[in-house]
């Protein structure tokens, strides 16, 4: 029993200790023009605070810093803060640094969808498709242009996206959506076939079974 309340006050007074970081997980950075450290933490947004004083954000501190060095390097890099108050459970929140060139020409992709009218694409319908085709892992996306939506019948639509992966490397890539009544049209020919065979194969055991009580 003893060690039962001993265990709950601990975990009370651990909880009142307790800090949380928060702010954006990843930071985009071009490298041909850097940001310092007061940058980084401002473009986070991150905040701390504790149940006892509340918000300690003046107190995160960066204990590991996998950026530093390498501002100017393509990739992406780790950078983890925590807060500097004494008799606080240590707490680690990771930041992941995007770096990327910009003045670096953007690679072009072209794929094929094909639909059909009653078969709207979503817009992650699409990405997934993108992600699919090209087998990447894409970090962010932007609908740059296109004419498909919830009306778009039978015809060919384009869709424009500019596409980041968590490589950093940006891909202008062009989605050509085919809109057609054609699947429908052959599944309505195989049900059709399908139906035919069946009345046949029924009439001809039919007359097997006459013969055989004829005999």
């Amino acid at each position: 029993m003893l060690t039962k309340i001993i265990l709950l006050l601990t975990n009370l007074l651990s909880a009142t200790h307790r800090i949380g970081i928060s702010g954006q997980d990843v930071v985009i950075n071009d490298i041909n023009k850097p940001y310092n450290q007061n940058e980084i933490q401002e473009l986070a947004n991150l905040r701390a605070f504790t149940h006892e004083f509340g918000e300690v954000t003046n107190y995160i501190i960066l204990v590991e810093n996998n950026y530093e060095n390498n501002e100017k390097k393509e990739g992406v890099y780790e950078q983890k803060y925590t807060i500097d108050l004494e008799g606080y459970q240590e707490y680690y929140y990771v930041l992941l640094i995007y770096n990327i060139n910009f003045n670096k020409s953007d690679s072009v992709e072209t794929i094929e969808i094909v639909s059909t009218p009653n078969n709207f694409l979503s817009e992650n319908n699409i990405i997934s498709e993108i992600i699919k085709k090209l087998n990447i892992k894409i970090y962010n996306y932007q609908l740059i242009e296109g004419n498909y939506d919830e009306s778009s019948s039978n015809g060919t639509y384009y869709q424009t996206y500019l596409v980041t992966t968590t490589n950093g490397e940006r891909i202008n890539v062009l989605v050509e959506i085919k809109v057609s009544n054609k699947n429908n049209n052959y599944l309505y020919l195989g049900i059709g076939i399908l139906i035919v065979v069946t009345i046949i194969t029924i009439i001809i055991f039919s007359k097997r079974k006459r013969v055989k009580n004829n005999v």
